[in-house]
């Protein structure tokens, strides 16, 4: 369907299109993870495409592409594209921040998502600030507990390597304790 014939469409069509794209990505997640980003970007689009003629058609759309950005954000993260997942896991976090749409499960969700796109890239202060902030909607997650011992062990390595690295350095050098 053309971009054009889709501003034809009430917004109930919209969001009926959208959440068929999201199951179809849903449903191909597991064993496809390109399949179903193709899928959820797809629904984002078409929600893109869309203009709201008030606030409570836009509340309707940003709660529904938080839920494709989320999606999205997850599929990106499977195929390693940690840019685009922060991308589209940081949107969802913004559109959380609007007072209507308020849920601290999918802001906290938003967050971890971010963090694993930093761990996966080694970026431990960047990853512990988005921790920081999934911990502050979902205090009592076991998930995040568990993802910062995780974070917490992977900063005690990168700590040590690094001082092994200066220790091989100042020898070099012909520097000793």
């Amino acid at each position: 369907m053309a971009p054009d014939d889709r501003r034809d469409i009430p917004l109930d069509g919209i969001l009926k299109l959208a959440s068929i794209c999201r199951e179809k990505g849903n449903e191909s997640f597991k064993n496809n993870a390109r399949q179903a980003y193709n899928n959820y970007l797809r629904g984002y689009k078409i929600l893109d495409s869309h203009s709201p003629s008030d606030e409570q058609e836009e509340c309707q759309l940003q709660k529904e592409k938080i839920r494709i950005s989320l999606n999205l954000a997850q599929s990106c993260s499977e195929l390693g594209r940690t840019a685009d997942c922060r991308r589209y896991a940081g949107e969802a976090a913004k559109y959380l921040l609007n007072e209507n749409l308020k849920n601290p499960n999918k802001s906290a969700k938003a967050h971890y998502i971010i963090y694993k796109s930093y761990m996966k890239e080694q970026k431990l202060n960047l990853a512990k600030n988005e921790l920081e902030k999934a911990v502050k909607h979902a205090p009592h997650d076991a998930t995040i507990r568990e993802a910062f011992v995780k974070l917490e062990r992977a900063q005690a390595r990168e700590n040590a390597l690094e001082r092994d690295n200066m220790t091989r350095m100042g020898e070099r050098m012909g520097w000793r304790d």
